[in-house]
């Protein structure tokens, strides 16, 4: 894209540098690559974290590497329970990951302990840090807001799901939780379009219990505020500026989205 630095583009950004790798000979220097880039970021003026990429790909070295640096890991995003091949990696060091992790030379052994609970994972290596939990399509329970601290921020990607998998998070139970839900849309390496509208209509024609207005708020304000944006985007308030979207296809009488719905940018 040409013309995107802060100063011209209308979109805002924040890039997570995701770190990986759990075997401690390699981790001192992908650390610091990733601190180069977020150096690159700095000079830029564009908002950025370190972030580990998922508890099945980060090693106790590198999340104590992540832990000490505070002051670049105070947003992170990080996958999180988002195959079968993840969860039997995490709870049996077995499956299809765990086998490719072996045949490629890889020492399993160095995952912490605490890998397959991510709460515990993420609590004691970077307890004071926002977390952005993306895909949670296996979550075995999922629990009520007053469980979880503030802060944490529950993405679903449902269209990416369908594609790699074929199977969806729990959206009625995650809708029914209280907690802060966000739409994303991984990328185009397992998704067909990077469009928040398509997963919206995705969430919606799956759960039809669900409503417009609350998938709506899932698209808007809730990402604004995981992404520490909501003071400029997220909602129609004065002094704020977000992009404004009509959507001219809409069934009023239903307060629906149809599959033909699309997206035109007003502003």
């Amino acid at each position: 894209m040409t013309g995107c630095g802060p100063r011209i583009s209308r979109i805002r950004y924040h890039t997570f540098i995701e770190i990986f790798g759990f075997d401690p000979a390699v981790s001192a220097a992908r650390f610091q690559h990733g601190l180069q880039l977020a150096g690159l970021l700095s000079e830029a003026g564009l908002p950025h974290t370190l972030s580990p990429h998922a508890p099945y790909s980060v090693g106790e070295e590198m999340w104590n590497l992540l832990a000490g640096a505070s002051n670049l890991t105070g947003r992170i995003s990080m996958h999180h329970n988002e195959s079968p091949e993840e969860r039997a990696l995490l709870e049996n060091g077995a499956g299809r990951l765990a086998d490719g992790f072996r045949q490629a030379g890889f020492d399993i052994s160095h995952l912490p302990a605490q890998a397959a609970d991510a709460f515990a994972l993420l609590g004691k290596y970077l307890p004071e840090s926002e977390w952005i939990l993306v895909h949670n399509t296996l979550m075995k329970s999922i629990p009520s807001s007053a469980d979880i601290k503030k802060g944490v921020y529950w993405v679903l990607c449902p269209r990416s799901n369908l594609y790699i998998e074929n199977i969806l998070p729990d959206i009625e139970r995650f809708t029914a939780s209280g907690l802060t839900i966000c739409l994303g849309t991984d990328s185009l390496a397992s998704n067909h379009s990077l469009s928040v509208l398509d997963e919206m209509k995705t969430i919606l024609d799956a759960a039809p219990e669900v409503s417009f207005e609350t998938v709506l708020r899932w698209a808007t304000l809730n990402g604004a505020r995981a992404l520490g944006m909501e003071k400029q985007l997220g909602t129609l308030e004065t002094g704020k500026k977000p992009g404004l979207v009509n959507i001219p296809v809409f069934d009023w009488k239903l307060n629906r989205l149809g599959m033909a719905s699309q997206p035109v940018r007003l502003i």
